[in-house]
């Protein structure tokens, strides 16, 4: 973008200027027609949840209550300046659709969700549904900034890795891009790559790169589970988190179909887990089943919490029980076999 600024004329600024105005005028008009046109309703005799959505081709869209399976309430960065939040649904079934409802009021947005995770609703919750909604849900499971900051440090390497090495790759290809821009690229990023390449310095890259890759953990995990709590919104499970979006996520517990857990070596002496909760549903497609799964990951729950939070899904505590240990003779050996004899 800056190579285009720097080698483009006046005029040709102008037409680039005109045409990215005309689109956000259009943008703005589409936007607007799409607002007027989105309406959304609860058939109560059918249980029915119903979208009409689209300008020119209208999109008639019913769901049945039964078949959704989590409500997400998000609010990103540009919600929070105008203080709206948008809702989508992900529905098990034939196709698995999601329903997204881009901008709407925090207290229709749980009244809705509560409806739709709840199904029918006497003539006594309505009435008191907006008393309810005003109380304010106490979490029974949240995760510290120094727990989160722990998580930073010991877990999603891998990714963060990836994530180091692309972004590094990208930064070389602009400058030498740059240089080629400004005419003066006679190979100086390579001379100086091979003249600074000795043993000191590469241990000071490696250094450099593990700092890096410790500040992209910490990063990522405090953007993504910032303030992450879990509550009990009458008979669903609130798990809350986000620091620039805020991400409101509502199941109901008898949907979770596996909750799964693990720990590095490093968390075991820090004596938290991450926590997984599973909803796995099938899928019919026209050459037969698909099985397709939603994974929401809790990090830094400590056993008790993870009991707490086995013990809300669960309705009942789950002690544990006998813990058995293959023996490692049977699981390496027959593949011994396998890759040595024919």
């Amino acid at each position: 973008m800056f190579i285009f600024i720097y080698k483009a004329k006046i005029n040709e600024l102008v037409y680039v200027l005109l045409g990215a105005l005309v689109l956000l005028i259009i943008s703005v008009v589409i936007a607007y027609l799409s607002y007027l046109k989105f309406t959304f309703f609860l058939d109560e005799t059918k249980q029915e949840f119903i979208v009409n959505e689209g300008i020119l081709n209208r999109t008639l869209l019913t769901i049945p209550l039964e078949k959704i399976q989590q409500i997400n309430i998000n609010q990103s960065f540009l919600q929070k300046l105008v203080g709206v939040y948008s809702l989508q649904i992900d529905t098990a079934g034939n196709d698995g659709k999601e329903v997204s409802i881009k901008a709407i009021e925090h207290q229709i947005a749980l009244a809705l969700k509560e409806r739709l995770l709840n199904g029918k609703i006497t003539v006594d919750t309505i009435n008191n549904e907006s008393a309810e909604i005003e109380k304010p849900n106490i979490p029974f499971v949240k995760i510290s900034t120094n727990t989160l900051a722990k998580v930073g440090l010991t877990s999603n390497y891998g990714s963060s890795l990836a994530l180091l090495a692309g972004f590094t790759y990208a930064v070389f290809h602009n400058i030498k891009d740059l240089l080629k821009a400004f005419d003066t690229d006679n190979g100086q990023v390579e001379t100086l790559i091979e003249k600074g390449f000795n043993l000191a310095s590469l241990g000071v890259l490696v250094a450099v790169l593990i700092t890096l890759l410790l500040l992209i953990n910490l990063v990522r995990t405090f953007v993504k589970y910032y303030n992450l709590q879990l509550s009990k919104h009458k008979n669903s499970l609130l798990i809350s988190s986000g620091l620039l979006a805020t991400k409101n996520t509502l199941l109901s517990p008898k949907k979770v179909q596996l909750t799964t857990y693990s720990q590095n070596y490093f968390q075991r002496k820090m004596n938290m887990l991450n926590l997984v909760l599973k909803q796995t549903e099938v899928e019919n497609k026209q050459d037969g089943e698909e099985v397709r799964s939603s994974n929401l990951s809790l990090p830094g729950c400590s056993k008790a919490e993870k009991d707490a939070i086995l013990e809300m899904i669960l309705g009942k505590f789950q002690a544990e029980n006998l813990l058995l240990k293959p023996n490692f003779r049977f699981l390496n050996l027959p593949t011994f076999f396998k890759a040595v004899l024919p």
